[in-house]
């Protein structure tokens, strides 16, 4: 089965006056949100941007592409979707532009979007998702007690950069960037909402039911296309509203939060009836677990486990793959705190996952489960 690249390779000649905007586009300009584009994309209020064309070549005249390769981040792959892109009409003279990106280990936040316009006068306001860097992560945990400094930045910027412009627009990101893309919309102006086409949210974590029963999100509620894989567990988190596309996969178990490997059939994903079972069932146990704690006990959980993950430095979720024993290491010091703490490691574990392989799963479960 195809997957967005494939789906570039068929369809990526196809301009958008003879086939319109459809969800696999907006996966597609989800993926390039990931793109590190420091010193290429202009930034917000210059005026300025640079054609989807010159900025994959400008990125690749610095990037390695046997580096990228060899990295075990889930999103290494998105420059390589930046790549296919420029190689055909649809999307090669798309302007990039209002590019941003900060990191603040002391918040912690991690935050980045950038404007994409499309040659059918429309925007799309991509939202970067989790990357490589542990602040990522730790700010993804904080969202199961608080807003975060990243969703208010979202807002912030969803309004700053659309406030002036009478463009039409969709906004959208994956995993954390479609949580951000909900936020920001429903947080900006009325004004800005009535040239909103469509908000996508793929595979993202959910909000708190105080937020789901506002009357931010019913303003938008009907304009959200919410998808995820058929094993989701990421985009599972918290709670959510309404109904949802499950997306078949080519991947196995958590594997599927990768966007990378979400099924494609011609101008559309090929779709599932129902989730996975596995995956219903380690939804419902995540959620029974975290709706046993208090808000200070989940920030006291979360606070504890990054503390001891960045304890030697660390300052990305790769650098631990320098020494499995020095995982392995963090993980009993873990261990060692609560039973509460191991449970939130588990949660930790199947992040890793993600990104490591399953290699590292029953390893650490083993480690879990001894006593302290």
């Amino acid at each position: 089965m195809s997957n967005i690249l494939n789906y570039l390779e068929e369809q990526g000649n196809i301009p958008f006056s003879h086939s319109g905007f459809n969800e696999v586009d907006n996966l597609i300009l989800s993926q390039i949100a990931y793109v590190d584009f420091d010193g290429i994309v202009p930034g917000i209020g210059t005026n300025e941007f640079i054609t989807v064309k010159n900025a994959s070549e400008s990125f690749f005249a610095t990037h390695s592409e046997d580096e990228m390769l060899l990295s075990k981040s889930l999103i290494k792959l998105s420059p390589f979707v930046l790549k296919e892109m420029a190689k055909g009409e649809r999307f090669q003279n798309a302007r990039l532009l209002n590019y941003i990106s900060q990191l603040d280990e002391t918040v912690p936040k991690q935050f980045a979007a950038l404007h994409i316009e499309l040659s059918d006068g429309t925007v799309y306001v991509a939202f970067r998702g989790t990357d490589d860097n542990l602040v990522s992560w730790q700010e993804d945990f904080n969202m199961s007690y608080k807003t975060v400094p990243a969703q208010i930045e979202a807002a912030e910027y969803l309004e700053s950069t659309m406030q002036n412009s009478d463009k039409y627009f969709r906004v959208g990101g994956h995993s954390k960037g479609g949580n951000l893309a909900v936020y920001s919309a429903m947080k900006c102006l009325d004004s800005i909402k009535n040239r909103m086409i469509e908000i996508y949210d793929n595979d993202a974590p959910g909000f708190s039911k105080k937020i789901l029963q506002s009357d931010e999100y019913d303003k938008i509620s009907n304009k959200i296309i919410r998808i995820t894989p058929e094993f989701s567990v990421i985009g599972m988190l918290l709670e959510h509203k309404g109904v949802h596309k499950i997306v078949g996969s080519n991947a196995k178990g958590i594997m599927q939060h990768d966007a990378m490997t979400w099924e494609v059939s011609e101008n559309h994903f090929a779709y599932k009836e129902r989730l996975a079972k596995k995956s219903c069932l380690l939804c419902k146990t995540i959620s029974r677990w975290m709706n046993t704690l208090r808000t200070e006990q989940r920030k006291d959980i979360i606070k504890s486990l990054f503390d001891v993950l960045g304890a030697k430095g660390t300052k990305k979720v790769s650098d631990i793959s320098d020494g499995k024993v020095t995982l392995f290491k963090t993980v009993k010091m873990i261990a060692k705190l609560n039973k509460a703490t191991k449970f939130a490691l588990i949660m930790l574990a199947f992040s890793f996952v993600i990104i490591y392989g399953k290699d590292l799963l029953n390893p650490l479960l083993s480690i879990l489960s001894s006593n302290p």
